[in-house]
């Protein structure tokens, strides 16, 4: 996946921001064949609640018809490992703290990827 952010291509085309230097590229792994993407190389903020964030490039793709279900884009390992991550599934909110302290009365759990 993508380490930075990933947007589909119709919601990014819906913004109106228009494009003034991309460039096309092959992906693959997204999906049963790989896709020739748009990499959008022009200077973005994205501004996540009080987070600022500027990908160094951000992929454009059918990232819908992949995922199933409306998703507008997916934030990366990049974004997110400055910041201790919560997941409360139950009210579908991620949280990203700043501060080690709120680990406490929190187990870890071991993520394996296959």
């Amino acid at each position: 996946g993508a380490d930075e952010l990933l947007l589909d291509e119709q919601y990014f085309n819906g913004t109106g921001i228009v494009i003034e230097r991309s460039q096309r590229a092959q992906l693959p792994g997204a999906g049963a064949e790989p896709q020739t993407i748009t990499v959008v190389l022009d200077p973005m903020t994205v501004q996540l609640d009080t987070i600022t964030y500027r990908p160094r490039y951000v992929p454009l793709m059918d990232l819908r018809s992949i995922v199933g279900e409306k998703a507008d884009g997916i934030i990366g390992p990049a974004f997110q490992r400055p910041y201790f991550t919560e997941i409360d599934f139950d009210n579908q909110q991620l949280t990203l703290h700043t501060a080690p302290a709120v680990l406490a009365g929190f187990d870890s759990i071991k993520l394996e990827v296959r």
